[in-house]
């Protein structure tokens, strides 16, 4: 009886350890100007500047809120190769010169907005949002951010 039961279990336990679900997440990091071996890409529309000495990969973008223009004719986006999944979102903030207190994120094409304060933001990976949809992408979306002090676009990544 004994090994009966021990046998029951093992075949129960066997059989959930081949069926379950994969548990290690797959990880996608685009950077700003990232490179092309990336799993996606990244693209800015207006006049960000590019600096060094801090960021992901030691870099960054930044562009001050109050230009001329900054409502249509700029933002910052990051496209992930990465297609119909389940993927949460993240951006990376651990830079001084990011000041701007209600940075405008979009998620996704029909992901939603999620505002962060870059000023206040935790050092390292934020989270955004937890979204499934076909393209997967980062937006800042500066008609929506607050026009005041500096917007910064470092790294994105997601999780799926």
């Amino acid at each position: 009886m004994f090994k009966k039961g021990y046998l029951s279990i093992l075949s129960l336990v066997m059989g959930f350890t081949f069926f379950s679900t994969n548990t290690f997440a797959a990880t996608d990091i685009v950077d700003n100007d990232a490179l092309s071996s990336a799993p996606g890409y990244s693209e800015q529309k207006g006049n960000w500047t590019y600096k060094t000495g801090s960021g992901y990969y030691n870099d960054y973008r930044i562009v001050s809120a109050t230009v001329n223009g900054f409502d249509t004719d700029y933002a910052y986006i990051w496209r992930f190769y990465a297609h119909d999944k389940n993927a949460a979102h993240y951006v990376y903030l651990n830079n001084k010169d990011f000041t701007n207190p209600r940075t405008a994120y979009q998620i996704d094409e029909f992901g939603g907005i999620v505002y962060i304060n870059q000023n206040t933001a935790p050092g390292g990976w934020n989270f955004l949002k937890t979204h499934k949809e076909w393209n997967h992408m980062i937006v800042i979306n500066t008609s929506l951010t607050t026009k005041l002090g500096n917007v910064g676009a470092d790294a994105t990544k997601i999780t799926y």
